[in-house]
């Protein structure tokens, strides 16, 4: 769909208001390695002003339904079974026919549940979806995209975390850049957004413990490199959103807070 000008003024005022009450909370973190008081003020926030209508969402069943209208499935490559285990859900996850499905982005900053998301798409459209990155860890646990050429048009969705795919643990990169990168997919994208203060709690998990479950010691959170790590990335968090809403041609939005609370919710209605 397309951004009315309306909605993109609201979504940057919304990421204004965000970006200055994330940037205060992680001000005030308690020494104790807790979070302080504002992070209450900063969920509601964020709570009241996504659930508000200045912010459409847009992730529906017809999200990708041009996309799979002629859809063929590649029965010769490998596939996976979700649930194996239980004989009343014998279901698998396959490949498309290599150059079959068009390109779309499912494009999160870290720590905002690109891979639960992947989950449960995967789960419920049978189809693999794609990183333009490799993760070796999500590969052994079946999400087999990841070893398949993001570009080659075999899956639904390609995970992207933007800006990190092509410069690493940069966050620098000039807006020419950037537009490539929404353009490498023609404006295509599913755009997941999480609360700035847990995904950037959860990013610095991640990164930390080099794994996508395992947690860390809350005492690194009052560390000076958090500090600096904190105040850098909760303005790529914002570009990001900017950027895709603003560049984008087809771009679709869905609250991680939402998916939480009801996942069948959110990709039925």
């Amino acid at each position: 769909m397309k951004w009315r000008k309306s909605s993109i003024k609201a979504l940057k005022n919304f990421i204004i208001l965000i970006f200055t009450v994330t940037v205060f909370s992680f001000s005030l973190v308690s020494l104790n390695g807790t979070e302080s008081a504002d992070y209450v003020q900063n969920h509601v926030i964020y709570t009241q002003y996504k659930s508000s209508d200045l912010l459409p969402r847009f992730l529906r069943r017809n999200v990708v339904k041009d996309d799979i209208a002629e859809l063929e499935l590649d029965y010769e490559a490998e596939s996976f079974m979700p649930w194996k285990q239980d004989p009343d859900c014998q279901f698998s996850t396959r490949f498309a026919k290599e150059g079959s499905l068009p390109m779309r982005a499912l494009v999160s900053f870290p720590g905002s549940g690109n891979t639960l998301f992947r989950t449960l798409f995967e789960a419920l459209s049978g189809v693999f979806t794609g990183f333009t990155n490799y993760d070796g860890a999500l590969d052994a646990a079946g999400f087999y995209g990841e070893k398949r050429d993001y570009r080659d048009g075999s899956t639904l969705l390609q995970k992207s975390h933007y800006i990190l795919d092509i410069n690493g643990a940069d966050w620098l990169v000039d807006l020419q850049q950037r537009i490539k990168l929404v353009n490498e997919f023609k404006g295509r994208g599913i755009l997941l957004i999480r609360n700035p203060f847990d995904a950037i709690l959860s990013a610095w998990n991640t990164m930390k413990s080099r794994n996508h479950t395992a947690s860390i010691d809350y005492n690194s959170l009052i560390t000076k490199e958090f500090k600096l790590y904190a105040h850098q990335v909760i303005a790529s968090w914002a570009e990001l959103i900017e950027d895709w809403v603003t560049y984008g041609e087809d771009v679709y939005v869905i609250f991680y807070e939402d998916l939480i609370e009801n996942p069948i919710k959110e990709f039925t209605v």
